[in-house]
């Protein structure tokens, strides 16, 4: 912190992105992933003065709401509201997701968290389809890495299409809403996948 305010500069890949603001108000919370439960810190950003370039472009319709640390996460107050569900999974799990594997893996890929922590973060609002039918429509066209976020995404829902309809890449919504409660299970099963991938995995490949 410097001059009164606190900054960070880092990548939403493959966009840099610088943030600034003049309060931090920290916290501890429980956070139950997949397959353990963490205690984590929780930073709280406050008196924001930018966000990221494509919040800055975008009128602040996108951009980041929270990132990763290495005690545990930080966020924009304005972004998160604490103890709703979109605070816990939205934020915490996702982020928690992404604390864990940066402790447990070494040299973990960027789509590979991504793939990870959005599994979590949909296993625990599998019924909100709304936030489901996002992940069809931002996800990227082509397995093109170049978006990590946008390709994991398209990696889940490939990956949940052969599950549920036996087919390479489902995007019709309402075939989705029809078979929704089967969304829970096969989710975890493409978890535990993932688990067993990546103990095979060789130095820093990829997975998906």
């Amino acid at each position: 912190m410097r001059h009164g305010y606190f900054s960070s500069i880092g990548e939403i890949a493959p966009f840099f992105r610088i943030s600034l603001w003049g309060k931090e108000i920290k916290r501890t919370e429980r956070v139950e992933l997949l397959d353990e439960t963490i205690d984590m810190e929780v930073i709280e950003m406050a008196d924001v003065i930018t966000r990221c370039w494509n919040a800055y472009l975008s009128l602040d319709k996108i951009g980041a709401g929270g990132w990763v640390t290495k005690k545990g996460c930080t966020f924009f107050e304005k972004q998160f509201k604490v103890g709703t569900d979109e605070y816990k999974y939205v934020l915490l799990a996702h982020e928690g997701q992404h604390w864990a594997d940066l402790k447990n893996y070494s040299g973990l890929k960027q789509t590979d968290m991504e793939y990870r922590a959005k599994l979590v973060e949909l296993y625990y609002l599998w019924d909100e389809l709304e936030r489901f039918f996002r992940f069809i429509d931002t996800m990227i066209d082509t397995d093109d890495r170049t978006y990590p976020h946008a390709y994991a995404e398209r990696k889940l829902i490939q990956g949940l299409s052969r599950k549920i309809f036996d087919t390479e890449l489902e995007t019709d919504k309402s075939k989705w809403a029809e078979k929704a409660d089967e969304l829970p299970e096969a989710m975890l099963e493409l978890f535990k996948e993932h688990n067993a991938m990546m103990a095979q995995r060789k130095g820093d490949e990829h997975v998906i």
